[in-house]
């Protein structure tokens, strides 16, 4: 078995209860399920279809502010992003879009048009997105690429921290979340692709991109 993010073969059982088991790199600290766990992609986009995100609810209104606040602090009006897993309603790029910034979608199953993959961002947003992430590594690569060298990409999924009880812990009850960061793991992901790294809270991190994507391939650990 590889970890799906730094590809090393000897990850180790973390967890196990009735629903999945658990695996953790020691290299990179990712938590994951084996591949025998990852759902369908119709189990995915049902799943996905029953999340009550819209711009109408006031709560998760604010919860994507929890981002946006510290987005508006990275990126200026003239700057052009892309919103990586917008989901079946794209509140986010809404949001952002009311506010005078310009920004495009992508959702492999919402909003599936790859022309928006063939371009290159000043700023790409990730909000509740990276947790579902089958092939992490190959998506953290895709992303990166994505954005302009000193462009931002921003990443909103709950980390888990050694005070977390994970038998219990909520975020791991959706069977559509397969791997879960730890901080260590988003520094792992900066060192990798050459990023320099901002953590705002618990489940906000920016990286800004310092490395033209052309030579991604190159940096290796």
């Amino acid at each position: 078995m590889n970890c799906p993010l730094c590809l090393q073969t000897d990850p180790v059982v973390f967890h196990i209860d009735t629903f999945r088991t658990y695996y953790r790199c020691p290299h990179c600290l990712l938590i994951f399920v084996d591949s025998k766990y990852l759902p369908s992609s119709k189990e995915e986009k049902d799943r996905y279809q029953l999340h009550n995100n819209d711009s109408d609810e006031q709560g998760y209104v604010e919860f994507l502010y929890t981002f946006i606040r510290p987005l508006n602090k990275r990126i200026t009006k003239k700057s052009k992003g892309l919103d990586y897993g917008s989901g079946p309603t794209p509140v986010l790029a809404n949001l952002l879009s009311a506010e005078g910034y310009t920004i495009s979608i992508f959702d492999p199953f919402f909003a599936g048009d790859t022309k928006v993959l063939s371009k290159k961002y000043d700023y790409l947003t990730c909000v509740e997105t990276a947790e579902h992430f089958h092939r992490p590594a190959q998506d953290w690569k895709t992303m990166i690429q994505l954005v302009k060298k000193g462009g931002w990409l921003g990443v909103k999924t709950t980390m888990y921290s050694e005070h977390i009880n994970f038998s219990s812990w909520h975020y791991k009850r959706d069977n559509t979340h397969v791997c879960f960061y730890a901080q260590e793991t988003f520094r792992w992901i900066a060192k990798k692709y050459a990023l320099e790294m901002h953590v705002e809270d618990e489940s906000t991190v920016f990286f800004k991109v310092r490395t033209s994507s052309s030579v991604l391939e190159f940096i290796d650990l």
